[in-house]
């Protein structure tokens, strides 16, 4: 069996969840959780500009796998 990240008796706190060293995926996985990164795809309104919605996404797109999810800095 696997050893816990938690320390056994020790409670913790929403705060500690963020202090803790482990990767996302771990602490995650702790919780009996997955993570898995995709698209969605959201209804659109027609009266919106779409342009301007396809240059955030690809700005959006273009950042998101620099966001490194164990630290609050970009790579």
């Amino acid at each position: 069996m696997k050893k816990s990240i938690f320390k056994e008796g020790r409670t913790y706190t929403f705060k500690d969840y963020f202090d803790l060293s482990n990767p996302f995926d771990q602490i995650v996985t702790e919780f009996s959780y997955s993570y898995a990164l995709g698209q969605i795809d959201l209804p659109e309104l027609k009266t919106c500009n779409t342009d301007t919605i396809n240059i955030l996404k690809n700005v959006y797109y273009q950042f998101l796998p620099k966001i490194n999810l164990n630290s609050e800095t970009i790579t």
